[in-house]
């Protein structure tokens, strides 16, 4: 019985470190950094508006090929498509600061670019 348990902490022991190993080969933004100073259209959400310098949390979304901006628990836009690409990598499954640029009044898409990390205070 002993060495049945030995084995499956074997095993538990190769999945995890073969899980953590693919985590560290995607690129991040230290291995990307061209991500870092551009900027990304994101739409507004009906009743939600950005202003300049706003923080928010770009997180993927559940649908394929979006990300959701979010701003404490409210989902308060979005980007889609060729667009969302970059910022999708860059998540990494879990998410990313992002500040607002700049927003056009007339259409509510405002620019946002990621915020490295340490800055997001």
């Amino acid at each position: 019985m002993g060495d049945n348990f030995l084995k499956q902490q074997v095993r538990n022991f190769k999945k995890g470190r073969d899980k953590a190993l693919d985590s560290l080969s995607k690129p991040t933004l230290f291995a990307t950094p061209e991500t870092l100073g551009r900027t990304f259209p994101v739409f507004e959400v009906n009743g939600y508006a950005f202003t300049p310098q706003d923080m928010l949390l770009a997180v993927p979304s559940r649908t394929p090929g979006r990300v959701e901006i979010v701003r404490g628990t409210h989902h308060v836009g979005f980007a889609e498509g060729d667009v969302a690409k970059p910022l999708l990598d860059v998540t990494n499954g879990v998410g990313v600061y992002v500040r607002v640029e700049s927003r056009n009044d007339l259409s509510g898409v405002a620019q946002v670019r990621i915020v490295p990390p340490g800055e997001t205070a």
